[in-house]
Order: structure tokens, then sequence, then C-alpha cells
């Protein structure tokens, strides 16, 4: 059982000075009543079902006008669960919560002789949000893995006819 909800607003909607601001976000929560499923295969009611985030949230501010565009987003889901293979056995391991945060900056040429022309800047994971695991063993928890991937820099160009 869950709930989403979703928005997708115009600036130009509350006023006129907004034209080409916005925003597009969505909620999402998610419970179950199944159970997870232990490492030997077999049903525990005592685990989460795999996979399964009870939050997951997306949001983005825009500016897209007179040629400039401009985003930046969010994205955070919640811990969950996850069965792997190690060197020896399989475990349960559960994944932090995480926020990623991306950054879009362009400019299409309107005019000129370089008018259709698009530029477009990009950083992807703009804070270095690092990807964490947790692992209980024998009722100890300690942290397994700690990933740092970094940003992606993305550079591009468009040309419209």
């Amino acid at each position: 059982r869950g709930l989403e909800l979703s928005l997708s607003l115009d600036g130009k909607v509350l006023s006129d000075a907004l034209e080409g601001f916005g925003f597009s976000g969505s909620y999402a929560y998610t419970d179950s009543s199944l159970p997870g499923v232990d490492v030997n295969g077999y049903i525990n009611p005592n685990l989460k079902l795999e996979g399964l985030s009870k939050n997951v949230v997306n949001a983005t501010f825009f500016y897209d006008r007179n040629g400039i565009q401009f985003r930046i987003a969010e994205r955070y889901r919640s811990g969950y669960s996850a069965t792997r293979h190690n060197a020896f056995a399989y475990v349960i391991d559960t994944i932090r919560p995480e926020l990623l945060t991306d950054l879009q900056l362009g400019y299409t040429f309107q005019s000129g002789a370089l008018n259709g022309l698009g530029i477009v800047g990009e950083v992807n994971n703009l804070f270095d949000e690092p990807y964490s695991a947790t692992q209980t063993v024998g009722g100890k928890t300690a942290l397994k893995e700690f990933h740092k991937f970094g940003r992606q820099y993305l550079l591009g160009l468009t040309y419209k006819f």
C-alpha cells in the first residue's frame, strides 16, 4: 500500500513575473506487510521486503526562457535492504538513505550566425553524495561499504534546424 503525489507548476500561473520559472516534484510513500526473505531463502516476518524504500522524493526547480536554461534537481531515497553474495555466503545489507543533487545550465542562441546552437553543461551528484551500506551480523551492525563516486561533469551541444 502507498501514496504517490506529484505536482508540476509553471510559474506564470502564479504571476507574469515568474514566466519561465517552474517546479516539478513527486513524493511516494510505500509500505508493505509482506515479509522479507532471509539469506537461506526462508520467509522471515522480522525482515523488510527487499529493495523497498518507504520514502522517495524528487524535486526540480527550473528556468527556461529567452534561450537560457537552468535546472536544479534533488532525489531522495530512504534506506532499504538488499541481499548480496559475499565471498562466503549470502548476506543482507542495509543501504543507507541518499540525497543526490544535479545541476544543469544551458544557453541556446536565438539569432545571428549561431541561431539554433545550444550549449549545455551538467553536474551530476553535485555534492559528491556517498553510497554506503551497513551489515548486521550476530546483532552487531557495522559499516560494510562506503563509496564516493565523485561528481560527473557533462558538456553538450545541440543544433536545431
